[in-house]
């Protein structure tokens, strides 16, 4: 038998892992290629991708395998023969490296001789060298791997780091991956430097930065590439994908294209399809850093070459993007001014931002000072920047503006003010003709003014009419994809079905925003975006679903509550936190500062934490801080509202005598309520006092009002506040809800998962104490009885109580808590 050496390009050089290892990390999901050959039909496969994919490794690891199961196994690389001096058996395994540098006829008649024998080949090159496979493909003949199977996996990755000694999360990990699109040769290089320095910044820059990887794509690549094929792709490197067209224009060369295929024919780091030149993220950011280099002039200049060509075919995303990496102003505002609009209502406010901090100061327009307002609202806190940004839009406002959308734009923002902001001026009319006449030209200029028309009836008063108008915006914004459009406006619609107490179109609306409305893009700079994430955060929330990761990002990217857009994303994360956490009580006292200090603003937040944060109060004997935060809530919500009855039951000594009647007499009153889990919390709060008192019928009663509510409302999250008293409780009697089993299931399953922490459980009363007291002791519940001079009834009633406040399905397991709880 032959023995198979692994060649010397695969083996340890300039202190990186071996190629033989790189390969070894994804060796799992290669195999069945080489299976199909040894156990399929098939007698031919072939593997092309770029150098450095660890092809020699993966050929290699194969031959010692085949050679050492005893099978006949032959090692020719460019430089072997096919000569009848060097017949090839026809029962042998025949490995071809550097299959792109062998003669294609050679190559072509090696492939076609294992068709119809026992002879196996397996090829590999940087490229096809022979134009055509497929009639091998066509008759089952012919197994292929190509550069993408060839890509590494988050996970390799992470293992290919750890053999560096360095741990990459799965954020991390996913980052690497995408700047290098998982070639081995880039993330092998990548990994040692992820030793010294921010790991981020690292795979951020390690292409443009890093000698290794410069020196290893000219001598691999550049080196062996003509002089019109390197200007050329210098020239073109503005954008990872452009159209052959733009390749043309940039180069000045009508052969451009040309050129490109030619070098993509060759190399698998760029390819030519459909009219599009696209480059290997880690081959374009090298270009791109080759360029700034050779000539930063031109480099700018070529892409504001690009923007104007984006420009003049409507492009405005691409068009803006260039004009920022062109570094000219003048570009940059003149895009602002075509393009804002279009870009902000569209869910572009990110990249409309960068481009006005790009602008020195001085240089404004009408156009950029309306961008700035619209990225004001509806998220802006600052009062004094707002009117300041008005008044500057309306000394810039002359007549040249007029055939532009910009003069109306401002007028409709007017329509909305921050708080804090007295409007003393009459509302303008957007149906004025000269109005009209800019929204028939402006798709996005009409959604505004509609908008804004929606935010004036609400103003007024006539919040019907009002919520009307936003679900007319939602629906045509959502289907023409404007973005921040739809997010407002569905917004304003959800505000006023709250006002109208209308819950289930709220819910509904934010449901239908949170599953289609929005598409995320990555980073979380942009409000949109933000408000976005938010939003199915709430959702996931009320329907007992863990919250995303991604709030972190919303919290952290604006610079924490500070910042108005921070402020629900945090407050979703500490009210998760009081329903989970074994010592919550930090996390209240969070809660609480940011709620005093922008409550104002956010009432609904109020409404939504109220009965958590007095609930945990009492339960850890702080009845002023209790009482206080209740003041707090009455301030915002006004004293009549539900949210404030369900407060006052939870203060009230559970044995007056007119507790539950106060509460069932709000609801019946029809109290206004600020949130939906208000309706459902107060018959929870009754429920569990029935339960308490032995009234099981009163209690299955309002647990069905309080699943029906919840069904309707689409909120599952008051049956989890304070340790799941309420989910506990509907485990009590699950499968007595009617219609409602299947949700009251649900709910019993989310008490089964949910914790019952310290601070989160109802207190115990007196009598409930004295008789956990006993439960250690292994008395039958006939003793306990006699020794509280209760009836045995009472009792049980009790230890069902008990149960439920710790969480626990027995006596061991009440006791066992009770004990971690400090109670016994």
């Amino acid at each position: 038998m032959t023995t198979i050496e692994q060649p010397m390009s695969a083996r340890r050089t300039r202190g990186l892992i071996p190629e033989l290892m790189i390969h070894h990390l994804r060796r799992p999901r290669l195999d069945i290629s080489l299976a199909l050959l040894r156990d399929g039909g098939a007698r031919i496969l072939t593997v092309w991708s770029a150098a450095g994919s660890g092809k020699t490794a993966l050929l290699t690891e194969w031959a010692q395998r085949l050679d050492s199961a005893h099978h006949a196994v032959r090692w020719l690389d460019s430089r072997g023969s096919f000569d009848e001096e060097h017949p090839v058996l026809d029962d042998e395994w025949v490995f071809v490296d550097d299959a792109h540098l062998v003669d294609p006829g050679v190559l072509t008649r090696l492939l076609d001789s294992a068709v119809g024998t026992g002879r196996r080949v397996i090829a590999a090159g940087r490229f096809q060298p022979v134009h055509s496979l497929s009639y091998l493909a066509a008759a089952g003949t012919l197994v292929e791997v190509r550069g993408d199977e060839l890509a590494f996996t988050p996970e390799e990755a992470s293992e290919l780091a750890g053999l560096h000694g360095v741990h990459l999360g799965r954020a991390t990990s996913t980052a690497l991956v995408t700047r290098t699109a998982g070639w081995a040769t880039g993330i092998a290089l990548a990994v040692p430097k992820l030793l010294h320095g921010d790991v981020d910044d690292v795979i951020e820059r390690f292409v443009a930065d890093s000698r290794a990887v410069g020196d290893f794509l000219s001598a691999e690549i550049l080196d062996h590439s003509s002089y019109d094929e390197v200007e050329t792709l210098i020239a073109g490197a503005v954008s990872e994908s452009l159209p052959g067209e733009l390749l043309v224009e940039l180069t000045g060369r009508a052969d451009a294209q040309v050129i490109a295929g030619r070098f993509a024919s060759e190399n698998s780091l760029l390819t030519v399809r459909d009219e599009r030149v696209s480059f290997h993220p880690v081959l374009f950011a090298f270009l791109q850093a080759e360029g700034r280099r050779r000539d930063p002039a031109a480099h700018r200049d070529s892409h504001g070459r690009a923007a104007l060509w984006y420009a003049a075919r409507e492009h405005p995303v691409e068009a803006l993007g260039h004009a920022l990496q062109s570094e000219s102003a003048s570009l940059i505002r003149g895009m602002v001014e075509r393009f804002g609009l279009d870009l902000v209502l569209g869910g572009h406010g990110a990249l409309v931002g960068q481009a006005l901090r790009a602008l020195p100061r001085g240089t404004e327009t009408l156009g950029v000072i309306v961008a700035r307002l619209l990225l004001q609202i509806p998220f802006s806190t600052d009062p004094l920047l707002w009117a300041r940004l008005i008044e500057d839009a309306r000394q810039h406002d002359h007549p040249s503006y007029q055939r532009t959308p910009w003069p109306t734009a401002l007028e409709a923002i007017e329509c909305f003010p921050p708080d804090g902001v007295c409007r003393t001026a009459e509302l303008p009319d957007l149906r004025a003709p000269r109005h009209l006449a800019a929204r028939a030209t402006s798709l996005p200029l009409d959604l505004l003014c509609t908008l804004a028309e929606a935010q004036m009836l609400r103003v007024a008063g006539e919040t019907r009419d009002a919520l009307a108008a936003a679900g007319r915006v939602v629906e045509s914004a959502g289907t023409t994809g404007y973005q921040w459009l739809q997010l407002h406006a569905a917004e304003l619609y959800s505000n006023c079905a709250i006002e109208l107490e209308e819950w289930e179109k709220s819910s509904s609306m934010e449901e239908r925003v949170a599953e289609r409305g929005i598409t995320l893009a990555p980073g979380m700079t942009d409000p949109v975006r933000a408000a976005a994430v938010i939003i199915r955060a709430s959702r996931d929330y009320q329907q007992g679903e863990p919250l995303s990761r991604e709030l972190d990002d919303v919290v952290a990217s604006r610079g924490g509550t500070a910042d108005a857009i921070a402020v629900p994303a945090r407050v979703l994360q500490l009210l998760e936190t009081l329903d989970a956490a074994d010592d919550p009580l930090d996390a209240a006292d969070e809660l609480e500062s940011i709620l005093h200090a922008s409550g104002s603003r956010f009432r609904r937040l109020v409404a939504a934490a109220s009965l958590q944060i007095v609930a945990l109060r009492v339960a850890q004997d702080e009845l002023p801080v209790a009482v206080a935060f209740a003041d707090f809530t009455e301030e915002m919500l006004g004293d009549d509202c539900l949210e404030l009855a369900n407060l006052r039951f939870v203060l009230r000594d559970p044995s007056h005598p007119e507790r539950e009647a106060e509460l069932t007499h709000a609801i019946a009153r029809g109290a206004r309520c600020w949130h939906p889990n208000a309706v459902v919390g107060a018959s929870v709060l009754l429920a569990e006092s029935a339960h308490a008192a032995g009234r099981d019928h009163v209690c299955i009663s309002h647990l069905t009002t309080a699943l029906t509510h919840a069904k309707r409302f689409r909120t599952v999250r008051p049956f989890l506040l304070r340790g799941a008293a309420g989910a506990r409780l509907t485990g009590l009697y699950e499968g007595r809800f009617g219609h409602l089993n299947p949700l009251s299931s649900t709910v019993a399953r989310l008490a089964r998962v949910a914790p019952a922490g310290p601070g989160l459980t109802v207190a115990l009363t007196p009598k409930e104490h004295d008789i956990l007291v006993e439960l250690p002791v292994h008395q039958s519940v006939a003793d306990i009885a006699a020794g509280q001079y209760l009836s045995v009834n009472t009792v049980k009633t009790h230890l069902r109580n008990i149960y439920l406040k710790l969480g626990a399905t027995g006596r061991t397991e009440a006791v066992k808590r009770a004990t971690e709880l400090g109670l016994l």
